[in-house]
């Protein structure tokens, strides 16, 4: 089976699955089901070595029920600039871990976080490891960006690199 057959097998499969609870998703593939903000109950999504398009942010915001959302190596495609969090998108996140998310050029040298972290007013824990040393600095309480954050209750900040 070719990859282009297998990636579409692997889209029907997760597309048939309409009462899913949990979804870890390994790449590579460009694009998510797009009814996946139809499953009722899907609280918690995993992205790894995925290599989505930026756009399809717009797909993980629409979710509902999700509560947990980790993005982990390559979950964007190499040439995605910006990850952009819409005011009112995630209704539900609580859990977003971010890890070696190098792969998106406005992260490979990211400097600040973006602004719409603070819409995400459910959050209730943000993990943050495996990215540059400024951004660390940056989100420290000191730092010009923990003001974006603030509001979690449960800030866990990894090692950089």
């Amino acid at each position: 089976m070719n990859e282009k057959n297998a990636e579409r097998k692997s889209g029907q499969i997760v597309s048939s699955c309409w009462h899913i609870y949990k979804l870890k998703l390994f790449g590579p593939t460009a694009e998510l089901p797009k009814e996946l903000h139809n499953y009722p109950n899907l609280a918690k999504l995993q992205l790894r070595r995925y290599g989505l398009k930026e756009d399809q942010m717009g797909i993980l915001e629409k979710i509902p029920n999700l509560t947990t959302l980790r993005l982990i190596n390559e979950a964007f495609e190499e040439n995605t600039k910006i990850l952009v969090f819409s005011k009112g998108g995630f209704p539900s996140l609580e859990f977003h871990f971010v890890y070696g998310m190098r792969e998106i050029t406005e992260w490979r040298g990211l400097t600040t976080l973006p602004d719409e972290l603070r819409y995400l007013t459910n959050l209730r824990e943000l993990t943050i490891t495996g990215m540059p040393k400024e951004l660390h600095r940056r989100i420290q309480e000191d730092g010009e960006d923990f003001c974006k954050i603030q509001h979690v209750p449960s800030l866990l900040i990894g090692e950089a690199y």
